[in-house]
Formats: C-alpha cells, structure tokens, sequence
C-alpha cells in the first residue's frame, strides 16, 4: 500500500471516527526515514482540518528510559503542570481529575501525581513494600488511564514508540487491549519501527510505511532542483545508495547540493565529480554536520540533549552570550529544524539522535549540564531536570 493509499483509508476512519466516537487504533509502522513522520504530519492536517483537535507526544530518545516516561508524556500533553493557573472544568489539573472521578479512593492515586510531575510536593512511596511498589503501580496506572481514555473524545498521536520505557508500554498494551470499541471516545495514532511492539491489541490496524519507488527516487531528485531529467548513472547511484528512503534521499540530496557538486545544464541533472561514499543516513547526516559554520554547529549539538522538541530561550541560556536567533534562522532553513508554533524541534528524530551521538563524552556532560541549569531556571519541570542530571 503506497503513502496516497494509507492517507485515504486513515482519512476514512478519521470520519468514522468524528461520526460514531468509537476507537479506532492506528499503527504506521516502518525503518527509520521512511516517511512516518510526514504520513503523521498530514493526519495531524487532516484532524485539524475536521476539528479534532489533535494533541502530539512524541517519545524521546534515551540510553536508558526512565520509568514511566511515556506516562508523563501522555499525561502532560493533557493536563497543566503545577505552576500553570489554569484550574478549571475546561483545563483541569491531574488532581482535580482524580478527586472528581475517583471521589471515595483518590489518595490511593497521588502516588501517579508526584510520578507525572503533578506534585507541587514529593509524595513519598515508602509505606509501599518494596516488592510490591511496582506492580502497584502499574495497576493504578492502567485504571487511571483506562478512565482517562473513556471519559471525553481524544485524538492521540505517539511518535516512536519503540523509545518507550517497557512499563509504560506495557500499561498501555494492556489499557488498549481491553478498551471497548462503544464506549471508548478515542482515536489513537503512533509510529514504530518495531512491527510486533503492540501485538496484544487485536484491533489495532496497521500500515506498513513502504521505501520510494526508483521512479518516485528519480521524480523526487528532479523536483529538488527543477530539472526535467537525470543523469542514468546518477538516478542509479541514488537508487541504490538511498533504497529509497525519503529522508536519507532528502540528505543526500542537500549535502550534494551543499557541496555544490549538484548541477543542472540544460535541464539534465547530474554531479559535476565523483560519487561520495555516503553508505548510511547516518553518514549522510554526519557530513551536512561537518559543512556547518562552527558556532551553528555547536547551537545544533547543544540542542540535540534538549531532544527532540525545545523551547528557544532555554537554548539561549544554555549557549549564553551567543545569539542563536541567526543560527535557528539558517538551520531551518538547511532542514534541520523547524519553528512549530512557538516551539522548536527537530525536522526528523533521526536528526536529534545522529547529532547526539557525535558528542565527545566530556561535551555531552556539559550540554547536559548547561541543560538542567537552564531549565531550572526558566521551566520548572522536574522530571526534565531530573533527566538531564541523569544524562
């Protein structure tokens, strides 16, 4: 099933959906750079199109996950943190959700709170066994979370699932697993290269997200410059260099173009030298690094510990005294990142996790540093300063 294909039948249960309110599980499935994150892009279009109100959390990239990230990220894309104002039956804080839906038990839920960030003070765990903390835990999590999905319709997208913790994949295996089709409002959407990460739920549909033809490879290429043909031996260079992955082909075609090695003449697209060993998305990623100006460079490595999304004054404190606003500016222009709604993140996860992985141990440290420091001072959000002392 081509990319056109899976739109239309994900348009179809969008509809579906927004008529019936019933669940509906999607799951675009494929090798990085494929494409996932473009099909999702345009789901998110087409739910805003349609006035669903689509709410975005995409999983970060970690050596080692901690627990219950996932959990924090679903939550907190709904609820407001402690320092928010907002309080209300409209935008209701995580306790006020608890009190009103759990009324006789909900203390016996404030453990969840100081684990999501919604604690305005630590709630201690000690008077939970030790054996049996997690497992409590995890059985507190699947109630709120099932109560949570059924109450009012929600469209949820998660991005790279396979980055998740195992207990918060687990919670959320078992949630959907059991969630009625009539009684449950909710359209969930998440991407994964693994194809068996939600094998327990039956009706999850999922769609292979499948490489480029050579023909779309070629079409691709042409349309990236404007030229009506190719060089033969270049069209098959690509093809076989990229398999047709969208992304690695869209990189090799900047640092091509970079490099100024990209020409048209007389409408015929071809390299005026020879082919680069450009054997991964990876290296092809690694090379544009390496054409940067020194300090947008740096901007982008000490960005890449913020993972994938960012605000831009933290950034800023963390690369004080330089001014980043010119670098921004010309990365996004370069595709490396992109200014979404007042908040930055990166064009494509890969982008985060091959820059991150170029960091010397001692500068990663640094970054990570510089991090915590900064978001102590300007965001307040505990579990991401924890995650970067962590780092």
């Amino acid at each position: 099933m081509d990319r056109e294909e899976i739109l239309q039948n994900v348009e179809q249960l969008l509809r579906s959906y927004q008529e019936t309110k019933h669940l509906s599980l999607v799951l675009f499935q494929g090798d990085p750079g494929v494409g996932k994150t473009a099909l999702v892009e345009q789901v998110m279009e087409m739910g805003k199109e349609l006035e669903m109100d689509p709410v975005y959390v995409p999983i970060p990239s970690y050596s080692s996950p901690p627990c219950f990230l996932m959990m924090r990220k679903i939550f907190q894309a709904f609820f407001p943190l402690p320092s928010s104002s907002q309080n209300s039956e409209e935008s209701p804080s995580f306790l006020y959700f608890l009190q009103k839906h759990f009324p006789k038990d909900w203390e016996e839920y404030l453990p969840l709170a100081n684990i999501l960030g919604f604690a305005a003070e630590p709630i201690s765990l000690h008077h939970y066994p030790q054996r049996e903390r997690m497992g409590l835990l995890q059985n507190y999590f699947q109630t709120v979370l099932e109560k949570f999905f059924k109450l009012v319709p929600r469209f949820l997208l998660i991005e790279d699932l396979e980055e998740s913790d195992l207990h918060s994949l687990e919670i959320l295996k078992h949630v959907l697993a059991r969630l009625p089709e009539e009684d449950t409002p909710l359209f969930f959407l998440a991407t994964t290269r693994s194809p068996y990460i939600l094998d327990k739920v039956s009706s999850l549909r999922t769609y292979v997200v499948s490489p480029l033809s050579k023909d779309k490879v070629v079409q691709r290429a042409l349309d990236f410059v404007g030229a009506s043909k190719i060089d033969p031996q270049f069209a098959e260079w690509l093809w076989e260099t990229t398999k047709g992955n969208p992304f690695f082909l869209k990189q090799v075609l900047f640092y091509l173009k970079e490099k100024e090695t990209l020409q048209v003449k007389d409408g015929n697209l071809h390299l005026s030298s020879s082919f680069p060993m450009l054997p991964t998305l990876q290296a092809a990623l690694v090379a544009r690094l390496d054409l940067l100006p020194g300090e947008t460079k740096e901007v982008l490595k000490a960005a890449s510990v913020l993972g994938s999304t960012w605000k831009k004054e933290v950034l800023e404190k963390m690369m004080e005294p330089q001014d980043i606003s010119s670098s921004l500016e010309f990365l996004q222009k370069k595709g490396f990142v992109v200014d979404h709604e007042g908040e930055w993140r990166f064009f494509h996860p890969q982008v985060s996790q091959v820059i991150y992985n170029t960091l010397l141990r001692r500068k990663r440290k640094e970054y990570h540093l510089k991090a915590a420091r900064a978001l102590e001072e300007l965001d307040g959000s505990y579990d991401k300063i924890c995650l970067q002392y962590l780092e």
